[in-house]
């Protein structure tokens, strides 16, 4: 019989957290407040500290996360995003949840981010992208940092 080879092993994990993962699971059941309630007020709390923000706000998904970091950065209608083309539909989704228009960019096909030079060339063609640069630079999975060093912005 072959050796299966595990995609990711949570065993490991679990066994050395286990009092405490099955602690709170059993305060949700109980409770019977899985969203919102005392549990996600607490790891709020303590994430924000964890981070040294003020703040932290739960979300349901990686698509609600990207929606919210774009309105908090004040996008919206008559905005461009820049967007890796090979990404995941909730980036493309959340940026016209908030009324902007997405600007697929390919990425690179030695490192798969996004490429720097077509940003630029995108730039050239007089697009609003400065403030989707921001956003790139502090949020994006797919925009490695040397990559935007390696254009100096």
């Amino acid at each position: 019989m072959a050796e299966m080879i595990l995609f990711l092993d949570l065993k490991a994990p679990y066994a050395e957290l286990k009092e405490q993962l099955d602690a709170a699971y059993r305060r949700v059941m109980e409770s019977g407040w899985y969203i919102l309630g005392e549990e996600v007020e607490a790891f709020e709390a303590e994430f924000a500290e964890f981070c040294g923000a003020r703040h932290c706000v739960g979300v349901g998904n990686g698509l609600e996360a990207l929606q919210l970091a774009l309105m908090a950065a004040g996008v919206g209608e008559g905005d461009e995003v820049i967007v890796p083309s090979n990404t995941y539909i909730a980036s493309w989704l959340a940026v016209t949840y908030v009324g902007a228009r997405v600007v697929p960019v390919e990425p690179r096909m030695d490192t798969y981010n996004l490429d720097a030079q077509r940003i630029a060339d995108l730039e050239r063609e007089n697009r609003e992208l400065r403030r989707a640069n921001e956003i790139l630079r502090k949020a994006s999975a797919y925009f490695a940092q040397a990559e935007l060093d390696r254009r100096g912005k």
